[in-house]
């Protein structure tokens, strides 16, 4: 025998679907898609205030040069940071990121020139997506 609501049940029932259709957005529904990559396969990410396009499809596991690259940096090899950031940017994109992350002294501060990397890495298809 099925159980029939009230009238008081029903009303209940009715405000808290109510009041969950009207809750907020949970933070994944808020997610921004990821750009589509264009006709030559790089898609693009703004860093310091200027829009890179880096490759889309990043994997080191088919990529022994960028694998390679990553593992000197991870291992504190400064030095080839520029390789890598050559290797994952469109190849007029370099001269722009070098702007975006010059200095007061106009010089390329190497700081902020890293903290590209992961921006570009999670763009192209590796992190924490």
């Amino acid at each position: 025998m099925a159980t029939t609501e009230t009238p008081t049940e029903k009303l209940e029932r009715r405000k808290a679907e109510s009041a969950r259709d009207a809750s907020p957005k949970k933070p994944q529904d808020h997610k921004t898609k990821k750009a589509s990559p264009d006709t030559e396969g790089f898609v693009p990410v703004e860093y310091e205030g200027a829009t890179i396009r880096v490759q889309a499809d990043l994997d080191p596991a088919t990529d022994f040069e960028l694998l390679d690259a990553i593992g000197k940096l991870e291992e504190g090899a400064a030095s080839g940071l520029g390789n890598l950031v050559r290797m994952v940017t469109a190849p007029g994109d370099f001269p722009v990121l070098m702007n975006a992350c010059r200095n007061a002294r106009g010089k390329v501060d190497p700081e902020t020139l890293a903290g590209f990397i992961p921006v570009a890495l999670e763009a192209g298809g590796l992190g924490n997506s």
